[in-house]
């Protein structure tokens, strides 16, 4: 059995792997005024912001640089960010700063918003990439004075409701579910609930049912454990290189085949 999940893992680990370009949205309130800050992978712009230009399928920061205008144009209109029912104005054009890290490219947008008041509640709306059919999850931040509140958006929820008026707190329900879409989305995590519950499944000295409350325990905590992880990036308290990610992915699902 050890053999055979190994030699399933070999066959499909160039495609194990996926990269981790979730965007970033945080949000700082200072009384009736936001500061808004966007990083967003320039791979994923490229689909519908024609950033590449000598196909090299890399972004320069020449290439952000002649793309910047058209990355603002692009990019704002598919954040919305509401104050108790009521949109709030951005002022000016902002800035962005290039950055490299992990073998990808990203941007970070930086602009200000005035609300109509300080607001008790935020409704924040993210639809970027969803006519494109790219769905990169957007991990939201939100901070006012010592109170913090985070959640996440993506293509099955494009907008998030923060009450500001109750103590500062951390939703993880939406992390939950992110969670168990990007254990779907990955061929990774796929194939390392594959090594986990096919022995599982297949031990004979388990009764059916026992198997079945064995493999939705394991389901759980996988789920639990991708919700956990992305809400630590959201809040900033882990920000682990992708490339040490897909490494540790790759090496956990060969040891598990082996063992």
């Amino acid at each position: 059995m050890g053999r055979f999940l190994l030699g399933l893992f070999l066959l499909a680990a160039p495609a194990a792997a996926h990269p981790l370009d979730d965007s970033k949205i945080a949000i700082a309130i200072d009384g009736a005024h936001l500061d808004v800050r966007w990083e967003i992978s320039l791979r994923d712009l490229d689909a519908v912001v024609d950033l590449d230009r000598n196909r090299d399928n890399r972004i320069s920061a020449e290439e952000h640089a002649a793309g910047h205008i058209a990355i603002e144009t692009y990019v704002r209109p598919h954040l919305r960010i509401d104050a108790d029912g009521q949109s709030c104005t951005t002022t000016g054009a902002g800035s962005q700063v290039f950055t490299e890290r992990d073998g990808g490219s990203f941007v970070s947008l930086r602009y200000g918003a005035n609300c109509a008041r300080p607001p008790a509640r935020l409704d924040i709306g993210f639809d970027l990439f969803a006519k494109e059919h790219i769905t990169p999850r957007a991990l939201v931040s939100v901070t006012s004075g010592e109170r913090a509140w985070s959640g996440a958006l993506a293509e099955n929820q494009r907008s998030l409701s923060i009450e500001l008026g109750r103590t500062g707190k951390v939703g993880f329900a939406s992390f939950f579910i992110s969670g168990a879409l990007h254990m779907l989305e990955g061929v990774d995590h796929l194939m390392f609930l594959c090594v986990l519950l096919l022995p599982l499944m297949l031990a004979a000295d388990r009764s059916i049912g026992r198997r079945l409350i064995e493999a939705a325990k394991v389901l759980t905590a996988f789920t639990l454990a991708h919700g956990l992880t992305l809400w630590l990036a959201a809040l900033g308290i882990v920000d682990v290189p992708a490339r040490l990610v897909e490494s540790v992915i790759a090496l956990s699902i060969a040891a598990t085949a082996v063992d």
